[in-house]
Formats: structure tokens, sequence, C-alpha cells
């Protein structure tokens, strides 16, 4: 039998849970309501200036960001004292990165994954000198070069680190396969016309050889289509008589640094990528081609 009074409690109870459902749907309408924290874009490690240049060229138009880590006033010659002692007191401050791009399987001792590693265990590792698998396409270099030197000057190995490191990204990106493709095709295509637009200007000019001071440019002059006279135009400045009388021959010197002196009017002054360059690959190339061409 139902009373008034059951009538009443009944009434008071379906009250308060109409109140609780009440203010549990007004709060999720709030929250709703509330702007959603930005997504935070995936990224790429960088601390060498060749390989920050060619994964910001690969990754152009891409949702990915591409850090460089050091500070841009340090040569190359300072990287690997940045690798010692200021990435490690860094790396609380920086963000989760999901690769990084490094070539320590021709320079093993400029290797930051091992301390990338310790905040971020997912951190994919990319060596720009060798692809990793079996017969993978690697960087050429001198037997005799056990020092780090500046081998993506060899327009050669410009293109195959491109490749290498295309492979990776698109492995760890496949939604951005078209840009990647389009951009690595472009890029390609550029260092190629480079190679053949140097050739040509040093056969307009009559370019006997080319010489350099400079161990480091060593792939560079390898990698022209002329004879290397260095230690010949060295055996003249050391005053050998015996060479001064054959040394009739026109020399393109090659530096990374201005020159001083008579010299300079015969120098190919090149951006040797021992500063990070903050511009494009084409704008690289182009500025190099440009030096060539005074």
């Amino acid at each position: 039998m139902i009373t008034p009074y059951t009538i009443k409690r009944r009434l008071q109870r379906y009250s308060g849970l109409s109140l609780i459902l009440f203010f549990v749907m007004g709060s999720a309408a709030v929250v709703a309501d509330l702007p959603s924290p930005a997504h935070s874009p995936a990224r790429v490690a960088t601390f060498l200036p060749v390989t920050h240049l060619l994964t910001q060229s690969l990754l152009q138009d891409t949702t990915v960001e591409v850090d460089y880590l050091p500070s841009k006033r340090y040569p190359l010659s300072r990287i690997r004292y940045w690798l010692e002692q200021k990435l490690p007191q860094d790396i609380a401050q920086l963000p989760t990165y999901t690769a990084v791009i490094e070539i320590a399987s021709v320079w093993p001792e400029g290797e930051a994954y091992p301390t990338l590693r310790q905040s971020n265990i997912r951190i994919v590792p990319i060596d720009a000198a060798v692809q990793l698998k079996p017969e993978g396409a690697r960087v050429s270099r001198q037997q005799s070069a056990d020092t780090l030197d500046y081998f993506w000057l060899n327009s050669a190995n410009l293109k195959v680190m491109l490749s290498i490191i295309a492979e990776d990204l698109l492995r760890l990106w496949p939604e951005q396969q078209a840009i990647i493709e389009r951009n690595l095709q472009r890029n390609l295509n550029g260092v190629t016309r480079y190679a053949v637009a140097v050739d040509d200007l040093l056969w307009q000019q009559e370019i006997e050889g080319v010489c350099s001071d400079d161990r480091n440019l060593t792939p560079l002059l390898n990698s022209l289509s002329l004879p290397v006279l260095s230690d010949m135009v060295s055996d003249v400045q050391s005053g050998n008589d015996e060479v001064k009388a054959d040394a009739d021959f026109n020399c393109l010197w090659i530096s990374d640094k201005p020159s001083k002196g008579e010299q300079a009017q015969a120098t190919w002054l090149i951006n040797s990528l021992d500063r990070p360059y903050n511009g494009s690959l084409e704008q690289w190339l182009s500025l190099n081609l440009q030096q060539l061409k005074q």
C-alpha cells in the first residue's frame, strides 16, 4: 500500500538523483568547452651543420620540426666539446625527440644518441653516412681519413646522405611520404645540377688543377674533374727551383677562409658548413657556385 509518506520519500530520492546528474552533465559540458592543449609536433634532433641542412630540406612543408641543439656560434671543431660537456647538462630541458641524425659510423666520437637515450629510450638514431642494412649505401672516404674531414663537400656523398636520411624519415612518418619524396627528388636534382655547373665553370676558366692547404677540404678537391696540385704548389712556395721551372699552370686555390694578398684573386672561397647555414640546401649550393664565378 502506497501511503503519502512513501510518495514523499520517492520524490525526494528522484530529486537528489536529478541534482547529481545536473552537476555531472554540466561539468562535462564545461570541460568540453575548454580549449584543448596544442598537440606537440614530432621533432628531430641534429647537432652537425650538414645533417641539419639536409634534414630540414627533406622535411620542408611537413609537420615534423627539426632542431639544432648546439649553440650556433660553435664551429665544427667545438661540437665534440658540446657533446661531452654541454649536452648532458641540457638534457633535462630538451623536448622529446623521435629521432637524432648523426654520422657515428665515420665519427664515433661525435655521437649524441647515448646521451639523448637517457631521457627517451624510444629515440631512433639515424646514421646519415651509412645505410643500416645488408649491402647498404655509404659515403665514400679516403682510407687514410682517420679524422673527420668535410666529406659532404663531395657531391656524390651529399646525394648518398640525402637518400639515407630520407629513407629512414619515410619509415618514421609514412603519412608524409609524398612530401618527403618530392623534397628528396628536388634536392637530388639540385645537387646534380650544381656538380655539372662547377665542372663547366672550371672548364670555362681554363683551370688546370685545384689546390688547398686544408686537409678537411680534400674530399672536395678529389671529387672535381681536375688534378690536385697542392703538393706541387707547396714545392713552388718553398723555393724548389726544379719545380719552379715547370710551374706554369693555372691552379685554383680552394679555401673556406678568406685569403690574403695575391692569392685572393685565384681562390674559390666556399662555405664548408663548418657552422650552421641559415638557408636551404639550394641556397647553400647556389652560394658556393656564385663564389666560384667571382
